[in-house]
């Protein structure tokens, strides 16, 4: 009798086990410590349906995270090699309502290379001359992306307005409604009216 031999490879399907901290802000850039098993080689950290801004894996029991914007309470899966984790109760995440915006700092003016996250209270900064004032220093080319909320008190029609020294683009609700991606002097641009109800989110970038 022949004998058999069978060479493979156990995959293991990561599983969730819990989450700290288990709220943060709509506009997202919470630090969250995911635990659990089976993280080694994980390729992807969702927040609901969408990919958490970055992450990185500590351990096989360990990955931090950082919320991406979002809205409501979603659970936090990790995707490996083997599968991706199973919804449990310990890996819900609820999106608080938080003043603030996301902002995304990029070196370059095309929105590719982060350099730098933070929360920012609101959005009205002037950076003086060639940007010498701008969170990456004197005379570096730079564009941000800002992400966050907002939530009508009134239901209507609401009408947007940028002020900008060069390029603006401005989505809400996934709709793009300001698009003035060019080199211009300090000048405002309006959108068209927008219909938002009362008590809603609607996300705006």
């Amino acid at each position: 009798m022949d004998n058999i031999s069978v060479v493979g490879k156990i995959v293991v399907i990561p599983s969730v086990t819990g989450i700290t901290p288990v709220s943060g802000p709509m506009a997202g850039g919470t630090t969250v410590n995911i635990t659990g098993t089976g993280f080694t080689g994980a390729t992807a950290v969702m927040f609901g349906s969408t990919a958490a801004t970055n992450f990185t894996v500590n351990s096989d029991t360990s990955i931090t995270a950082t919320s991406p914007a979002g809205t409501g309470t979603v659970d936090v899966t990790v995707t490996g090699p083997g599968g991706t984790s199973a919804t449990v109760p310990g890996d819900r995440f609820t999106y608080q309502y938080v003043p603030g915006w996301l902002g995304q700092y990029f070196y370059g003016e095309d929105l590719t290379n982060l350099r730098l996250t933070r929360v920012d209270p609101q959005i009205n900064f002037d950076w003086g001359y060639n940007g010498y004032l701008s969170p990456l220093g004197a005379g570096n080319p730079f564009s941000v992306r800002w992400t966050g909320y907002v939530v009508p008190e009134v239901s209507g029609d609401y009408i947007f307005a940028t002020y900008s020294d060069d390029g603006v683009r401005l989505w809400v609700d996934n709709g793009l409604v300001i698009d003035n991606w060019t080199y211009h002097g300090p000048a405002y641009n309006y959108s068209n009216p927008v219909h938002l109800e009362a008590g809603q989110a609607y996300s705006v970038k």
